[in-house]
């Protein structure tokens, strides 16, 4: 696959939250089998997936379950509005700053490289 970045504004999900996470083309489609697993979304996760790009479709739907794909910024300046939580065994959960809707990805410490990840199916989109 050759390097896919947002071609959209990436949103906190919540309806009612308007929050920019991150400016399009700021982030870096990418795989990556997380060392610890992302807790369960919020309930409105559902209706942002509806508004997920056509590029990541069928992507989100295949593997889904799994949560494998991810919007990667290497450096944390980059977001627009996130919120971390506690560090909890090497990792900080992802969250909208605005409404602390979480989570929406992770940053593992104990990774070989420094990188902030945002779950593709857990976030909406908007040009």
């Amino acid at each position: 696959m050759s390097t896919v970045v947002n071609s959209k504004g990436i949103y906190c999900p919540r309806a009612n939250c308007k929050s920019l996470v991150i400016r399009s083309k700021d982030a870096q489609l990418v795989q990556r089998q997380p060392r610890v697993p992302l807790p369960a979304p919020g309930s409105t996760i559902e209706a942002a997936e509806s508004l997920i790009p056509d590029e990541l479709r069928e992507i989100t739907t295949k593997d889904q379950a799994d949560n494998e794909w991810f919007w990667r910024l290497q450096d944390m300046m980059k977001f627009e509005n996130v919120g971390f939580s506690h560090e909890k065994d090497g990792v900080k959960f992802l969250s909208c700053a605005d409404c602390d809707y979480a989570p929406i990805g992770f940053h593992d410490k104990q990774s070989a490289v420094a990188e902030y990840l945002v779950a593709v199916n857990c976030v909406s989109y908007r040009d």
